[in-house]
């Protein structure tokens, strides 16, 4: 699949440009020949066997299926098992066969969602805690390396996951924070940037374009007279990528009813890359003018045998919190909001923190009223604190002010902050407490007036940010104070 998705590509390109169906008629065969090898479509195939090289229990393909190895099978480059798939996708669509193109949509879904866990751990949930790199360079049945066949060079390991970098590549720019730490743990790994001399430099300018295209074209332009391209690269296409990206921004996950588009956005503006195919081909169903849906909602119509780029600017609300409040109820946080008016949100996040420094996701709602709830019916015993973190739709993050609610027995002592002030909880009829900074130094300490009061609220607006110890008849209690 790694060779023969290149020759299925080519193929797609010719009967795209042909006026009409000669050449398909004459190789066509011989290019579904080369599909059925890698994977065979039809389960009565008397020649191949179905999905060939696919592993639908993995969820990708392998390089290597013969499981002599004693780490198992193993696939090397992502990137171009996915552009086989790709292939196979546009050249069902180019010449009409509805089942060639959906077999290459399968194989194209299911490669970029194993890639993003296997070989990138975009969201870090795949990779164990000591593993110290952005990415693994080939994937066996039982491990992986951060190595390639030809060497274990940190440009080869990388690289040999971006190419061939196409319009089928927009997936590695998916999650662009990621795509960001993945240069940067390469650059880490390397020791420095991609070297001057490295056979695949202008591949990773292409690929630093998807996160950060004016520090690629920075490069491209200060190496564009002595740099050799990588084979099956040339300037102009390089150049064309990095300027593309500079100007209509990064691709997003809007999705389509058409398989052929892609969607970037820069600021508040969306680029609608459509491409409607010839209607040349017998049979084929996007005859005619096509209507494109868009997952935002936007439609466009576009013509047959057309590429159309649509530029749709809107304006966009920052998510602003009208109210926030957490309390205990019967040992459950109920937790309210809601959301000023005209605010533009994507989805909610709830987080929980026992310190009010380090924080954890404990839901998540994909959805943004203007008024909601959310019950924590399990929360751990003591303080907790509660936030909530709402995403727009670029994943512009705005944060509400912090919540603290504390669940247990009220003869104990506990504190909570809120709104600059500090609030000590201690039901003893003996409520001395003194408060500590980090060093030692005692900063306040309680009066006789205090003595047999339930809360002591503090104005503390104006202490520094740190970590001060509380000290009283329970013991010493620890609080951060981060805002």
């Amino acid at each position: 699949h790694f060779h023969y998705g290149y020759f299925v590509k080519a193929a797609a390109t010719i009967v795209q440009y042909e006026s009409n169906d000669t050449w398909l008629s004459q190789w066509g065969p011989m290019v579904e020949h080369l599909i059925r090898d890698v994977a065979a479509w039809d389960r009565s195939d008397t020649q191949y066997p179905f999905l060939r090289y696919f592993d639908v229990f993995a969820g990708h393909s392998w390089a290597s299926g013969h499981s002599n190895f004693q780490q198992g099978n193993n696939q090397e480059s992502s990137s171009e098992a996915l552009n086989f798939a790709a292939a196979v996708a546009l050249y069902g669509t180019n010449s009409g066969n509805t089942t060639l193109r959906d077999l290459g949509m399968f194989l194209y879904a299911n490669e970029v969602a194993a890639t993003q866990q296997y070989w990138f751990d975009v969201d870090n949930a795949v990779f164990p805690a000591s593993w110290d790199k952005e990415a693994a360079g080939i994937v066996w049945g039982r491990s992986v390396e951060y190595q390639t066949w030809f060497g274990g060079d940190p440009e080869y390991v990388h690289g040999i996951n971006y190419l061939p970098i196409t319009g089928s590549s927009f997936y590695l720019a998916w999650d662009s924070n990621y795509t960001a730490r993945n240069y940067a743990g390469m650059v880490t790994q390397n020791g420095g940037p991609e070297t001057v001399t490295a056979a695949w430099r202008d591949l990773f300018w292409m690929y630093q374009a998807l996160s950060d295209p004016l520090s690629a074209k920075s490069k491209f332009l200060s190496n564009a007279a002595s740099y050799i391209p990588q084979t099956g690269q040339s300037r102009p296409y390089t150049y064309l990528w990095i300027s593309m990206l500079d100007s209509i921004g990064k691709p997003t996950q809007i999705t389509a009813d058409i398989p052929t588009y892609s969607v970037f956005r820069k600021g508040n503006c969306y680029h609608y890359v459509i491409y409607n195919p010839p209607a040349n081909v017998p049979g084929n169903p996007y005859t005619g003018a096509k209507t494109v849906t868009f997952s935002d909602g936007f439609v466009v119509s576009v013509p047959s045998d057309t590429t159309i780029v649509f530029k749709r600017c809107i304006t966009v609300l920052p998510v602003v919190f009208g109210s926030f409040s957490a309390q205990n109820d019967e040992n459950q946080v109920v937790l309210n909001w809601r959301l000023q008016g005209g605010s533009t949100c994507k989805y909610i996040e709830i987080q929980h923190s026992t310190d009010g420094l380090k924080w954890e996701s404990i839901g998540i709602i994909h959805h943004c009223k203007n008024i909601e709830q959310f019950i924590d019916e399990n929360p751990s015993a003591g303080l907790g604190y509660y936030r909530i973190k709402a995403f727009g739709p670029e994943e512009e993050v705005n944060i509400s002010s912090i919540r603290s609610v504390y669940i247990g027995k009220k003869d104990i002592f506990y504190h909570s902050y809120e709104n600059g002030f500090l609030n000590i909880y201690l039901s003893s009829d003996y409520s001395e407490f003194s408060i500590y900074d980090i060093q030692g130094k005692r900063i306040y300490q309680s009066t006789d007036a205090q003595m047999g009061t339930l809360k002591t609220s503090l104005d503390v607006r104006l202490w520094p940010v740190g970590t001060y110890l509380i000290k009283h008849p329970h013991g010493v209690s620890k609080w951060a104070k981060w805002e």
